[in-house]
């Protein structure tokens, strides 16, 4: 029995969503260092495909959408990445997720030089956590309810990927924040 395959067209669109979920914009217009821009690319091709790995594991379906154009496939991901976006905002805003953000923004400030104020080490914490939700919301989320997956698989071989994204995705965040 052959495994599921990742569509082409799924790649395309994957790849711009993690731009829209990080900079709102492609990569490329934002990241000006020429570094830290073939890191970025470097990254999120791991990344992806490194999902791409996991889905075929679990034997995910994908969408078999055909864009028509270019133009297309960037509007589908500036909607996708919207609505992982949405998603994220409802849970960072949850009563358990502000207590954990808060733990996390005081430790931050503790470890820091103290050169910060608590309140910028607030934003940085919780866009950072905003990101990894909407990423999480949109490359494991999503696909894995529109397949009616209820958890994540709770086999080794799952475990691992899934952790090997998680390790990629903190990676691509941190960087995209330098890279402004």
């Amino acid at each position: 029995m052959s495994k599921p395959r990742f569509s082409t067209m799924q790649h395309l669109r994957n790849w711009y969503v993690v731009d829209q979920i990080l900079f709102e914009n492609d990569a490329k217009n934002v990241i000006k260092k020429g570094d830290n821009y073939k890191e970025y690319i470097t990254l999120k091709a791991s990344m992806l495909l490194n999902l791409n790995e996991f889905y075929q594991h679990i034997k995910l379906n994908t969408d078999k959408t055909v864009y028509k154009d270019v133009k297309v496939l960037q509007e589908s991901a500036q909607n996708y990445a919207k609505k992982s976006k949405a998603i994220a905002a409802l849970l960072v805003n949850k009563p358990e997720w502000k207590k954990l953000l808060t733990e996390q923004t005081v430790s931050q400030f503790k470890r820091s030089n103290k050169s910060l104020p608590v309140e910028r080490i607030s934003d940085i914490v919780i866009e950072a956590q905003f990101k990894s939700f909407a990423m999480d919301n949109a490359f494991v989320g999503i696909p894995l309810m529109e397949n009616k997956f209820d958890l994540i698989p709770n086999d080794f071989k799952s475990e691992i990927l899934y952790e090997a994204y998680k390790l990629q995705r903190n990676a691509l965040i941190k960087l995209a924040k330098q890279s402004i």
